[in-house]
């Protein structure tokens, strides 16, 4: 299959990698760009008892001598592995979502502890919710910000215009909408009906709404590995 990857870099060539291993071409067309949100305090990390990770986009606005001492939860495996290679070294694993991450936090860490919890500006779910009653504390810190852009990639207008695509991966409800948003604007919608979306959860295949799709698939695990295995080879 040919499939357009929207997901933003660097992680939209990881995928493009993924899907080329598994046999598909991949037509990269990043619809989020990820911005620094001002420089992280390394006091942040002094009092801190660990971090939740639940983007690996957060690792190149973290990493330091102060905050690689720091024991590190992981939503799941990709942004465990990230922190591994970023140099973290005490590395706890997830579910693979928030709710599952504060489960894992909630059954390792006693009562009183504080977590630094690195994320960006927009967040699907809210750590200090899911662990409510716990009484771990949840210090969230804005270290990015995925900025939508304005235009439908080149990449995108000629893959769709020539009808070379057989689907489209959305990995969030932004860049679901924004593509919507987009192909509208730029009167391509029609194009899709003849594609797959293929949706990290059901709550990306929501943002669709609105346009046609020849069908639309959800990953039975909100993570890399689940797409990768709806995709298929």
């Amino acid at each position: 299959m040919r499939l357009l990857v929207t997901r933003p870099q660097p992680e939209a060539a990881s995928f493009a990698d993924a899907l080329a291993a598994a046999g598909h071409e991949a037509v990269l067309a990043p619809l989020l760009t990820i911005e620094g949100a001002g420089e992280v305090p390394q006091a942040l990390f002094q009092d801190v008892d660990a971090i939740a990770l639940t983007s690996a986009r957060a690792l190149p606005f973290l990493v330091s001598p102060e905050s690689l001492a720091v024991p590190l939860y992981a939503v799941g495996p990709a942004s465990a592995e990230a922190a591994r290679r970023a140099g973290f070294s005490q590395v706890i694993q997830g579910g693979g979502d928030a709710a599952a991450l504060a489960e894992t936090l909630r059954g390792n860490l006693p009562a009183g502890s504080l977590v630094l919890h690195p994320s960006g500006a927009q967040q699907a779910r809210d750590l200090s919710t899911l662990l409510a009653g716990s009484n771990i504390e949840i210090r969230r810190r804005i270290v990015y910000r995925a900025v939508t852009v304005e235009r439908l990639p080149e990449t995108a207008v000629l893959s769709l215009r020539s009808g070379a695509l057989d689907a489209v991966t959305f990995f969030s409800p932004r860049t679901s909408k924004t593509f919507v948003r987009l192909t509208n604007e730029t009167g391509l919608a029609a194009k899709t009906a003849a594609l797959v979306a293929f949706c990290l959860s059901p709550a990306v295949a929501a943002g669709l709404t609105g346009s046609t799709w020849r069908e639309i698939q959800s990953a039975t695990r909100p993570d890399r590995a689940g797409m990768l295995e709806m995709i298929g080879s």
